[in-house]
């Protein structure tokens, strides 16, 4: 992927990149971007399913003073914003079919209008498309405009996931480990072997842990130096005699609330007989007991 980037970057072709959510899409159009003859310019990045279709296209082509109700001036959207530089439309498949020809125009022609406005503006931009869906899936059931997809894919990176790159979750941890300590105010030199070996041995189900949430991902791991966590497991067998430790002690406690929950049942049905009138079931075997010892 990384060599396609590469070789793809300096021209000025259109790319599509193809990748499943979380899988770092805009860092590879960002990537793009910087090695690029546009490194120079603006990279502006504009998430299409974030946005209202109302609220996108104005964002996108801008607007005139009064061109809406709340339009009190003149605002230069981000085509304008991204002259000269890269222009990342995110989640594009999330574009309305109402949007869709009007940035098919700015691919074909390089110019569009403000909302409001008589006169079109030119503009010099690179556009980067991702999405996390088959776009060819969307043209078939007519979701999707034919000729605008083949105008975004002229070029097709796709970004993998995590689990199809078991090589790169120590580098990724080593990262994460950095920016959390440094966060944190804590200091850790790093993973422990055999913490990494443990991460490398686990089957991602997902693309990767969220930036947010690291620590969430399969639990703490052991972290060498100073300020190792108080509650980071130990690993090896101790950590597995813990876990057992712990294991029984439930296990005891949930079979000392039956014992009890049936003596409360058994002296509850006594009670009943005694108010009945009746004898309670272990007094009659009491009472038998009795008659053998003395017959």
């Amino acid at each position: 992927m990384l060599t396609l980037v590469e070789q793809v970057a300096d021209s000025s072709a259109t790319i599509l990149i193809q990748g499943e959510s979380g899988t770092g899409k805009e860092l590879v159009a960002r990537a793009i971007h910087e090695r690029s003859g546009r490194r120079a310019g603006p990279f502006v990045a504009v998430n299409c399913a974030a946005l209202p279709e109302t609220l996108l296209e104005s964002e996108l082509f801008g607007y005139e003073k009064g061109a809406f109700t709340g339009a009190a001036g003149r605002k230069e959207g981000r085509f304008e914003l991204a002259n000269g530089g890269t222009l990342f439309l995110d989640e594009v498949a999330d574009l309305s079919l109402v949007t869709q020809p009007k940035i098919l125009r700015v691919l074909q022609e390089g110019e569009f209008e403000r909302l409001g406005a008589t006169r079109s503006i030119q503009v010099d931009v690179r556009i980067v498309a991702a999405t996390n869906q088959d776009l060819a899936d969307m043209v078939k059931d007519k979701r999707f405009r034919e000729d605008l997809y083949y105008r975004l894919n002229v070029i097709t990176v796709r970004v993998p996931p995590l689990r199809e790159r078991h090589e790169d979750i120590r580098v990724l941890a080593q990262h994460y480990l950095r920016v959390y300590a440094a966060k944190n105010g804590r200091k850790l030199e790093g993973f422990s072997n055999e913490a990494l070996e443990r991460l490398e041995s686990l089957r991602v189900a997902g693309q990767r842990a969220r930036a947010g949430e690291p620590h969430r991902a399969h639990g703490p791991a052991r972290a060498k130096g100073p300020d190792r966590c108080r509650g980071s497991p130990r690993g090896g067998r101790g950590g597995e005699a813990a876990a057992a430790r712990r294991d029984s002690r439930a296990g005891r406690h949930s079979a000392g609330g039956h014992r009890a929950t049936t003596a409360r049942r058994d002296l509850a049905h006594h009670r009943r007989q005694q108010d009945a009138g009746g004898e309670a079931p272990w007094h009659r075997c009491a009472h038998r007991r009795a008659q053998a010892r003395t017959s």
